[in-house]
């Protein structure tokens, strides 16, 4: 074969390639040479097109307590409850406990509503977080699941910190730390 066909031959490869390259959206990067001297070509080939974007539409709030105190934390809610279990006690329901130990973040609730309501303490009593948002009937001796009003002598009546959540469905975390 000539020379001149060999570079005819190269060049329509090269054409091939470049059109190939262009109609796929690919396109060619060279890295910076090793140095000055001897500079060394590297081809690199990217895809550029878009991957569709998956959106996932939240159909609730997800409520998450993480803590930041030096000790186990139990953490106990008041919610609204959309079940009907409730609804003679306003619609509200309580529950407790959660054990949220240091440095870890427990997911504790799904929930429509962006109002929430919560107390809680640390494991050996020395630190509550409480509020005057509104109250609930707590069972410090075992895991409960009520409505608001409801309680026994042996239970407490403890104040609440409430929790917006916002407009739109989102995570929420609450921090706690003292």
């Amino acid at each position: 074969m000539k020379s001149s066909q060999l570079n005819s031959c190269r060049l329509g490869v090269f054409g091939a390639f470049v059109s190939l390259v262009t109609m796929v959206g690919i396109t060619t990067a060279t890295a910076a040479p090793a140095s000055a001297a001897a500079p060394q070509h590297r081809l690199t080939v990217t895809d550029q097109r878009q991957q569709p974007q998956l959106t996932t539409q939240r159909t609730h709030n997800e409520l998450r307590f993480r803590n930041y105190y030096k000790s186990p934390v139990y953490v106990a809610l008041m919610y609204r409850d959309y079940s009907g279990g409730c609804d003679d006690y306003g619609g509200w329901a309580t529950k407790g406990w959660w054990k949220v130990d240091r440095g870890e973040t427990v997911h504790v609730l799904n929930t429509k509503n962006r109002h929430v309501y919560f107390y809680a303490k640390s494991a050996g009593g020395q630190a509550a977080w409480s509020g005057n948002s509104s109250y609930m009937y707590v069972n410090d001796s075992s895991a409960f699941n009520s409505c608001k009003d409801i309680g026994s002598t042996a239970w407490r009546r403890v104040g609440l910190r409430h929790v917006n959540m916002g407009e739109s469905f989102t995570v929420h975390t609450v921090n706690l730390r003292k």
